[in-house]
């Protein structure tokens, strides 16, 4: 599994590296998109053995995105591989899309997903879904709700059989969150913001 996700991340940092800006750039239209890349390797040998490899990469794009004009669109991917001694202690993956579209108007859909699992703590996949809208009233104040599906299995120890099994939990929520954003005169946005 490990093996699989660096491959993937790597294959896409590669695409994407060629595909996209690698800083930031603003088009005629006055899109801004960039491309963020980060890898960490760092290994040590002697008295402790210690191997740890990690992986990022963000696109991001704000602006127009073909007839989606207005639009905040991000993908991300993450790898984390650590090991002492040969025992492993990190191991973890995520990926998260998001689209916005007409972010900054005053009635603004959106939808997102998420795709994690981390086998040290014994998650072995969370899939999250999201589709809503944000409106918004007068400049500071705005309300959000969306649509929410989770769904995680988990690897359990039974003492009875002596091996793992899978638990799987599904749900589904509404979420309301009203949020206030004020600008603050050194430039900074202070935001406070409920949920559910």
């Amino acid at each position: 599994m490990l093996k699989n996700s660096i491959q993937i991340i790597l294959y896409s940092i590669i695409l994407f590296s060629f595909a996209f800006p690698q800083e930031e750039d603003m088009d005629d239209s006055g899109s801004e998109m960039f491309n963020d890349i980060s890898f960490f390797f760092d290994q040590e040998a002697g008295n402790t053995n210690h191997l740890s490899i990690s992986g990022e990469w963000i696109f991001n794009l704000n602006g127009d995105l073909g007839p989606f004009a207005d639009t905040e669109f991000m993908m991300s991917a993450n790898s984390n591989y650590s090991e002492l001694n040969k025992d492993v202690y990190a191991q973890d993956f995520g990926a998260h899309i998001q689209f916005d579209w007409m972010a900054n108007g005053s009635f603004s859909p959106f939808l997102f997903g998420d795709k994690s699992a981390d086998v040290s703590i014994g998650l072995k996949n969370r899939t999250n879904f999201g589709i809503g809208a944000k409106q918004r009233f007068g400049r500071i104040f705005s309300v959000s709700a969306a649509a929410l599906y989770e769904n995680e299995t988990t690897g359990i120890w039974d003492d009875e059989i002596e091996e793992e099994i899978d638990s799987l939990m599904t749900f589904s929520r509404l979420s309301v969150r009203p949020k206030v954003k004020i600008k603050l005169n050194d430039g900074e946005i202070g935001r406070a913001s409920c949920r559910e």
